[in-house]
């Protein structure tokens, strides 16, 4: 019979742990945040070839009631989404994420807004495609890289100090989408508490520039 009984862990060794989770966790986020998004750029290019659009165009309704339209449904669906999972992360009580007032609404704004700026830009994408099953594929191929790939090669080069400029300098480029910075605002979520709580250094706040 064997028994393993070791020491528990240390306050600081502990929060090592929490934040390891949380970036993978905030790795792993990317990949569902990124098929979202490509989802919902299905039905606007199926309404598209199958002329429904221009249906509506030609019996009065206006582009911008048209757009209002998609994007309000489209967005109340991505709303029951983002709460699900917001209700996830209380049941499971991240340690991070949902540790204070402060974490727990900057994660939660960060979920809605990132709605705000990745449907639209889907529809922009949506006018490349013909085939709605091509669009999604591709869209989601897309999110994927500049959330997924992006935010791990910046993670990377930042780490190494021959690439760390260059890092600093593609950043800009790479903020232009939005997937890249769900992913990084998460990051540096779980970066500014360890910082802050564990290793007592005023950093940045959650609502700075730099992280959210």
């Amino acid at each position: 019979v064997t028994r393993n009984r070791p020491l528990p862990l240390s306050v600081r060794q502990q929060a090592r742990v929490d934040l390891i989770l949380s970036v993978v966790a905030s790795l792993l986020l990317l990949i569902p945040f990124c098929y979202i998004p490509a989802a919902f750029a299905v039905f606007i290019v199926r309404e598209r070839t199958c002329k429904a659009k221009h249906l509506q165009m030609a019996s009065g309704v206006s582009p911008w009631s048209y757009w209002a339209s998609a994007f309000t449904f489209d967005y109340c669906q991505y709303v029951i989404l983002i709460v699900w999972a917001i209700a996830v992360f209380e049941m499971y009580g991240n340690a991070i994420f949902m540790s204070d007032a402060n974490s727990k609404a900057a994660t939660v704004l960060l979920f809605f807004l990132y709605g705000l700026a990745s449907l639209p830009l889907s529809y922009v994408y949506s006018f490349m495609f013909s085939n709605h099953s091509s669009a999604q594929i591709v869209i989601l191929s897309i999110n994927f890289f500049t959330g997924f790939v992006m935010v791990m090669a910046n993670f990377i080069m930042r780490s190494l100090p021959k690439t760390r400029a260059a890092a600093n300098a593609l950043v800009y480029f790479y903020r232009f989408f939005p997937s890249y910075n769900f992913g990084e605002a998460l990051i540096n979520i779980a970066d500014t508490y360890y910082r802050q709580n564990i290793l007592g250094r005023t950093w940045a706040k959650y609502w700075s520039w730099r992280v959210m």
